[in-house]
């Protein structure tokens, strides 16, 4: 049983127990990502990644300090990461927040949210 650390990684990534220790386990960074949209038209953007030996790191787009213009971060464990993996994972949400963003003001002109 993976503990309580890993079940917000496990639901982004769609997998549990076993299936996502293994994935977590293949030596071969990877990730995998998750959008939601709810019924106000507000979209969650979410990011597991794995160094593929055990290390887990999870990315939000939601960010308290920054809003829009950045993320939330946390690493389950231990976790490494190449600078070619962080700089195309923050291009890869940086992107999927510029679309939310501008599916969110595509939807306040045709007066969604009034």
């Amino acid at each position: 049983m993976m503990p309580e650390d890993y079940r917000e990684a496990m639901s982004i990534a769609g997998l549990e127990g076993q299936k996502f220790y293994d994935w977590t386990q293949t030596f071969k960074p990877d990730y995998k990502e998750r959008l939601i949209i709810d019924s106000d038209g507000c979209r969650e953007f979410n990011l597991v990644y794995t160094d593929g030996d055990g290390g887990v790191m999870v990315f939000n787009n939601y960010s308290e300090i920054f809003n829009d213009k950045g993320i939330t971060m946390s690493v389950v464990g231990e976790c490494e990461i190449a600078f070619e993996h962080v700089r195309d994972i923050i291009e890869y949400m940086e992107d999927e927040m510029e679309r939310m963003a501008k599916a969110l003001d595509e939807a306040d002109e045709r007066g969604v949210f009034s």
